[in-house]
């Protein structure tokens, strides 16, 4: 009796967490629908050191740019519809990039979900 309990226990849980990681994703597809973004993931190879993100767009040269603190493995970013060029550096107390990766004509669509890996 114990095991059949604990079965329609862990049942319903599974069932409440699928159901609540389904809205989430709706909600966020609505979002980047009405506020017209895609999601850029950048996953840090190392948690060591912080990060810099500079974002160029292609098509009219703007930048924005980014610092990441150390301790972080990743982080997201949301970008309108279009071309980039975007650099990843591994960054020293100074900010000074210790390490440098580009990624030129990156493009990004209206609820697009892609990712960049580094190994630093």
């Amino acid at each position: 009796m114990k095991n059949i309990k604990r079965i329609l226990k862990l049942s319903f849980i599974s069932i409440i967490a699928m159901s609540c990681s389904s809205d989430d994703k709706e909600e966020r597809i609505a979002d980047c629908e009405t506020k017209n973004y895609g999601i850029l993931t950048v996953n840090f190879g190392s948690t060591e050191t912080k990060h810099g993100i500079l974002i160029t767009t292609t098509a009219t040269s703007e930048s924005r740019d980014k610092i990441v603190q150390a301790g972080k493995s990743q982080d997201t970013i949301h970008l309108k519809p279009g071309s980039y060029a975007i650099e990843v550096s591994s960054l020293n107390e100074q900010n000074q990039s210790l390490d440098a990766e580009v990624f030129e004509n990156y493009s990004i669509s209206k609820c697009d979900e892609k990712s960049i890996n580094v190994n630093f």
